[in-house]
């Protein structure tokens, strides 16, 4: 795969970079290429994002992600869909206040810690009603 893009135009392999050069190279680029053929979820994907870079992925959409939110291109193992894309990304359009969006409203602290108060009374109550459960059956 490596061969096959080194014979595009348009995309440049930097090989193994520090996480500082990683991020400046990151928000330089049109887009982020992903071949992994499995990942959870990326941070490298929020990093893009977070600079309005989309990403091109050969396989990996965590939870639909990409596709749902208008994120980038996922070509679903198509290594020829993943070339074409990139021989076209310059013709597609995407809206880099959309991705950085996306980041702040459902990655960012802010985000994480609203989540965060809005489940935790629930999860108290069942911890509560778990301990009053496990009392009462223990003392029947």
């Amino acid at each position: 795969m490596y061969q096959v893009f080194q014979t595009l135009p348009n995309v440049t392999l930097y090989g193994r970079l520090n996480a500082s050069e990683t991020l400046e190279r990151i928000s330089q680029a049109k887009v982020l290429i992903n071949t992994s053929d499995f990942e959870g979820f990326p941070n490298v994907f929020l990093e893009a994002w977070s600079f309005g870079v989309p990403v091109v992925s050969l396989n990996v959409d965590p939870g639909g992600v990409i596709q749902e939110n208008h994120l980038g291109v996922v070509c679903n193992g198509d290594l020829r869909k993943m070339i074409s894309s990139l021989e076209q990304i310059d013709s597609m359009v995407f809206d880099p206040i959309r991705l950085q969006d996306y980041v702040m409203k459902n990655h960012s602290l802010e985000a994480a810690s609203q989540q965060l108060a809005e489940i935790l009374p629930g999860l108290v109550a069942l911890k509560k009603e778990q301990s009053h459960n496990i009392r009462s059956s223990q003392g029947a």
